[in-house]
C-alpha cells in the first residue's frame, strides 16, 4: 500500500492514551483524599525544567576543568560535579522555572 492508502486506514482510528502516571496518581488521590495536578513541560522548553539548569551547571563544571577528554575522565567529573550540586542549586533553579513559566 501507498503513504496515502496507509493514511486513509488509519485516519478515522482514534487512539485513547492511558499514562501510567495519572492512573497511580489519581489512586493514590482517592485513597489519601488529595489533590494533585500533574502539569507536562511543552517539548523544547528546557528552560521550564530545573533539572535541565542542574545538568547544564554539571556540565559547566565539568567543562572548565579541562580534564583531558577521555571516557573514564569525563565520567569521574560528572559524578564529581552533580555530586556538588547543592539543594541551594535546586532551589534557585526552582525558583528560576517558576518565574519563567509565570512570565509566559
Amino acid at each position: 500500500m501507498t503513504k496515502v492508502e496507509l493514511l486513509e486506514l488509519v485516519r478515522d482510528i482514534h487512539i485513547i492514551r492511558e499514562y501510567a502516571l495519572e492512573k497511580l496518581t489519581e489512586a493514590y488521590c482517592q485513597e489519601h483524599n488529595k489533590r494533585i495536578q500533574i502539569v507536562r513541560l511543552p517539548v523544547g522548553h528546557s528552560e521550564l525544567n530545573a533539572i535541565e539548569l542542574i545538568w547544564a551547571q554539571a556540565k559547566n563544571e565539568v567543562a572548565r576543568k579541562k580534564t583531558k577528554f577521555t571516557l573514564t575522565a569525563a565520567k569521574e567529573a560528572m559524578d564529581e560535579a552533580l555530586a556538588n550540586v547543592t539543594a541551594g542549586d535546586w532551589k534557585k533553579c526552582i525558583r528560576h522555572t517558576i518565574k519563567v513559566f509565570f512570565y509566559f
